[in-house]
């Protein structure tokens, strides 16, 4: 037997309901994961039941002072925490500014919009590694290693994500421009860069010498 299990969203009324679908809607429209949409869901919950537990009944009470008392009530142990939550907020109540569904246009304004990046280490590789790279190009010639070689290149001299350089078509490569055009797997926007000697040098060695003959 299956059982069903009822969502937030599910037991709050129609007016919160339709607004929040049609954000999450909106959201999917323009390429957001589906994870990404589902962790927006909750901060716009947890927003309809405070307003509801106040006795509200719409948004278009809503007000900047209703806001901030909000978002000093939130839950979140962390500061990350805390500034992730505000961010969707924020951005659910410019959604409702745009379809006016709230009286006041300049709502938002009064959410903090998020908070400065953490410092981070960046894991880059040594110079010993980028030596060991380029004898390995010079010794190898099996075609998985001409893959593997072609692969890393087009990652580390164009800055390519992975999901993007395993989707590498013919019709990306310009040979006679040298350069690549591909639309990025993950925000979906056009980009083209430089191929840079090496990166075309090794591209072509894996189509001629290790590409499997296939139409």
């Amino acid at each position: 037997k299956f059982t069903y299990k009822q969502l937030g969203l599910d037991l709050l009324p129609e007016w919160c309901v339709s607004p929040i679908n049609e954000y999450l809607t909106m959201l999917k429209k323009t390429f957001h994961a589906q994870g990404t949409i589902k962790s927006y869901r909750y901060p716009c919950i947890r927003l309809c039941k405070y307003l509801i537990d106040k006795g509200y009944d719409s948004f278009y009470e809503l007000t900047p002072e209703l806001l901030q008392t909000f978002c000093l009530q939130d839950k979140h142990r962390t500061f990350n925490g805390k500034s992730g939550s505000f961010v969707i907020i924020r951005q659910f109540v410019m959604f409702l500014e745009e379809q006016g569904k709230v009286t006041n246009k300049h709502l938002h304004l009064c959410i903090d919009a998020g908070c400065a990046s953490d410092e981070k280490l960046i894991d880059i590789l040594s110079l010993d590694q980028c030596q060991r790279i380029d004898e390995y190009r010079k010794v190898h010639d099996k075609p998985m290693s001409l893959r593997r070689i072609a692969m890393v290149m087009t990652g580390t001299k164009m800055g390519f994500r992975a999901s993007d350089v395993i989707k590498l078509k013919f019709q990306d490569i310009k040979w006679s421009e040298k350069t690549i055009t591909i639309i990025q797997e993950k925000t979906k926007a056009s980009l083209t860069l430089p191929m840079p000697v090496e990166v075309g040098n090794a591209i072509y060695n894996y189509i001629k010498h290790g590409r499997p003959s296939v139409d």
